[in-house]
């Protein structure tokens, strides 16, 4: 009978464990895919970067009055994109656009900064830092794996430069409309001034 009671149990032990690993399994399945789901909300399909709604949650952390750090914030333009797309074809405009994004990942280290899709042809990054020291090596980066990049179509083969504009938010501004009209006006300065290039608020420029 003992024999007999010591079997019951251990099957019943055994049934509660199998149930216990299977339930184990499925919420880590579950968290997983809650992750997953997360993650797609934040990213731009295309250019695998976080898109602009995670920009502006994430300028938003910065500038909030709890969480205020030192902080930087570089708005890019691809030059002449809508010539690209006219020329080459929009298909090749967004390979364009995914190796752009592929270069902004290599190039702008998770330590200092997250780079983010923007809006069509531009892009931005926030850099928790206002060292231009720091800072200048990611952008340059930036540059040099652009020069060494060719693209190809039917019409030929198209090289691409970039254009940037960089505000340091020293001064401690808040406002998110007012740091992000302040990059826009350095990256239309890059712009006028010649393109491939950009500009900080501080004077300093680098060049593609």
């Amino acid at each position: 009978l003992s024999i007999v009671i010591f079997l019951l149990n251990l099957i019943f032990l055994l049934v509660i464990g199998f149930f216990g690993a299977l339930i184990v399994n499925r919420e880590r399945h579950h968290h997983k895919l809650q992750y997953v789901y997360k993650d797609l909300v934040v990213r731009d399909y295309l250019t695998g970067l976080y898109n602009h709604r995670h920009f502006q949650e994430t300028l938003k952390v910065y500038l909030s009055g709890t969480c205020k750090t030192e902080m930087a914030l570089v708005l890019a333009d691809i030059d002449n994109f809508k010539s690209i797309n006219d020329t080459h074809g929009h298909v090749n405009g967004d390979k364009v656009l995914m190796k752009i994004g592929e270069i902004l990942q290599h190039s702008i280290p998770s330590s200092l900064g997250n780079a983010f899709r923007y809006g069509g042809e531009e892009f931005a990054i926030i850099f928790q830092t206002a060292d231009n020291e720091k800072i200048i090596p990611c952008l340059e980066k930036v540059y040099k794996e652009l020069r060494e990049v060719q693209f190809t179509s039917e019409n030929g083969s198209f090289s691409v430069t970039m254009s940037f504009g960089l505000f340091s938010n020293q001064q401690g501004i808040s406002n998110q409309v007012d740091i992000v009209r302040r990059a826009v006006k350095l990256l239309y300065k890059a712009k006028h001034n010649g393109k491939n290039q950009g500009i900080f608020d501080c004077g300093t420029v680098i060049r593609g």
